[in-house]
């Protein structure tokens, strides 16, 4: 809903209108609004005033106020309407009673600046926002902490999965204009050092979890991650290839390092999920998921490549969401779909039975999206969407849509995801 320039709102707080007009009401705050950037119906909320049984908001796309044109009846925060994009303020101040009935304004509050972003704009945000999380989350050694997690105890638990997504963002941040060359090359050349020489690893692979000093976690859990390791790959590949020199010697070293085969199992052609000391290999990924990327990096390993056969070994289960049909994950998160188009573009390309993996996840993306719209009594809809495995009210949740062996809810969405 586009509006005026200049708008001033009066609003009645839902109080006794037994206080004195004769009194001046006292000082408040704007608070900073829920929802935007975005341009949604967003909500203002304010700090009371002593003596105030109304509320005058004033709204100017300029920085220019006017006095009031209406009264509305409300609490101490009022629903904007969708603003066009662009640059709002607002502020607001107390009356002991209307002003036609001689009541008395109080001063005028703080004035709150809100932006209102274009879909342009917001995603550029996000996407620095992402990266501003990954960086704040790397420590000197390169290495990027998992997640904020009470779950983890408060500890400081590096992840080799998020040290491959902040090899990939440096990229884009260097791009981008938000870091130097050199600030971007001087990070990517710390991680990959760390990862070549001080990090310890089994047959190439790495321990999923470590300590900020590179050394293996027990926390979560004490284990050398095939799929976790291709997404360091993966982004120590980009890396190298965007920077060269150093950056590119050194991805390729610990590109070449791994041992594919070893993680093969030779009887089904499938790689498994981990090995431990203690247990040996763990698993195996046998139904289609995240690890499309790890099926490629090995195949395409120029040092121990996986037979390309390996990739048809995987289970394909394919089924109809209304007018979609796809080849589906186990519990239909969407970052099995969206990992590993990140760094392969497969737009225009399909595999040896014809399907394109990128056409399959944006089938997957679609019915993700029509799937919480069909259920808004988890708070969902066709602007709260997004199911993934993340972190929710109840910890760690492989949160997904149909179509699906299993599914978890409990209204939690990832801007990830969507």
């Amino acid at each position: 809903m586009r509006r005026a320039a200049t708008t001033v709102l009066l609003f009645f707080l839902c109080v006794s209108q037994a206080v004195a007009a004769g009194k001046t009401p006292g000082n408040l705050n704007l608070l900073n609004p829920i929802r935007p950037p975005v341009d949604l119906p967003f909500r203002l909320s304010w700090s009371t005033a002593s003596n105030a049984v109304l509320y005058e908001l004033a709204d100017s796309a300029t920085g220019d106020f006017a006095n009031a044109s209406s009264l509305w009846t409300s609490a101490i925060w009022l629903m904007i309407p969708a603003h066009a994009p662009g640059t709002y303020s607002f502020r607001v101040r107390g009356w002991t009673a209307a002003p036609a009935d001689g009541g008395r304004a109080g001063p005028w509050s703080n004035t709150l600046t809100v932006q209102v972003l274009n879909d342009d704009q917001f995603l550029d945000q996000v996407s620095r926002k992402s990266f501003d999380f990954l960086k704040a989350a790397t420590n000197s050694n390169g290495l990027t902490r998992d997640r904020a997690s009470s779950s983890l105890g408060g500890s400081n638990v590096e992840s080799i999965a998020a040290s491959g997504f902040y090899l990939s963002a440096i990229t884009v941040a260097v791009d981008r204009g938000w870091i130097s060359w050199t600030e971007g090359y001087n990070r990517a050349t710390t991680t990959m050092r760390t990862f070549l020489y001080t990090t310890p690893n089994v047959h190439g692979f790495y321990y999923h979890f470590l300590k900020p000093d590179g050394s293996p976690s027990s926390v979560p859990f004490l284990e050398v991650s095939s799929i976790d390791t291709a997404l360091l790959m993966a982004g120590a590949l980009q890396s190298g290839e965007y920077f060269g020199g150093d950056a590119k010697t050194m991805a390729d070293a610990l590109y070449r390092r791994v041992e594919w085969t070893w993680m093969l199992d030779p009887g089904s052609l499938m790689m498994r999920q981990a090995w431990t000391s203690a247990e040996g290999f763990k698993g195996y990924y046998s139904s289609f998921c995240e690890d499309l990327l790890l099926y490629l990096l090995a195949i395409g390993s120029p040092t121990s490549p996986i037979p390309p056969d390996s990739l048809y070994c995987v289970v394909r289960p394919k089924g109809w969401y209304g007018a979609n049909r796809f080849i589906f994950t186990g519990g239909g998160q969407l970052f099995a779909y969206q990992y590993p188009l990140i760094w392969f573009d497969l737009r225009n390309t399909a595999d040896w039975l014809g399907v394109n993996w990128w056409n399959n996840a944006a089938q997957a993306v679609a019915v993700n999206r029509a799937f919480c719209q069909a259920n808004p009594g988890y708070g969902y809809g066709p602007n709260l969407w997004g199911l993934t495995a993340c972190d929710g009210p109840n910890g760690y949740k492989a949160y997904g849509a149909q179509l699906a062996y299993w599914n978890e809810h409990d209204g939690t969405i990832a801007p990830t995801a969507a």
